[in-house]
C-alpha cells in the first residue's frame, strides 16, 4: 500500500491548520492521485499529527510505500535538516519500506509560473 504523506510546519491557529488537511482531502478526491491508497496531513511543530504519528499510523494500517510532500515555500532549516532527518529515520527504522522525500512546494517546477500569472493579473 502507498500513502502521501503532506508535511506543513503547523500553527496556534486552527484554521490554518484546517486548511491543510482540506486541501490534503481536496488531493485524495483527484483522480489523478489514485495511485494512492492513504493521504494524510502532518505537521512539524504546533499542531497535530506531527510527522511521526502520521508515519507510525501509516505503518500500522501496513503502509509500504510512502511520499513525503514537504509544504514549504523556501529550503530553511526544516526543510534541509528537520524533515530529512524524520525520513532518514523512519528509512533506517524500515529498511524492507520505501520512504521518498519530495522537493519542497516552493521549488516545485511551475511554481514561478503560477506567481506570475498571480501577480501578472493585478
Amino acid at each position: 500500500m502507498k500513502a502521501l504523506v503532506v508535511i506543513a510546519h503547523g500553527s496556534r491557529n486552527p484554521l490554518a491548520n484546517e486548511e491543510l488537511q482540506k486541501m490534503v482531502l481536496q488531493l485524495s478526491q483527484q483522480p489523478e492521485n489514485n495511485q494512492f491508497d492513504f493521504f494524510k496531513a502532518g505537521y512539524l511543530e504546533l499542531a497535530s499529527p506531527s510527522i511521526n504519528e502520521c508515519l507510525d499510523e501509516l505503518l500500522e494500517k501496513g503502509v509500504t510505500e510512502f511520499v513525503i510532500f514537504p509544504y514549504f515555500l523556501n529550503s530553511g532549516v526544516h526543510v534541509l535538516k528537520d524533515i530529512p532527518k524524520v525520513v532518514t529515520h523512519y528509512q533506517t527504522t524500515y529498511p524492507d519500506h520505501q520512504f521518498s522525500l519530495l522537493t519542497h512546494f516552493g521549488a516545485a517546477p511551475g511554481i514561478l509560473g503560477l506567481v506570475t500569472q498571480l501577480v501578472g493579473n493585478k
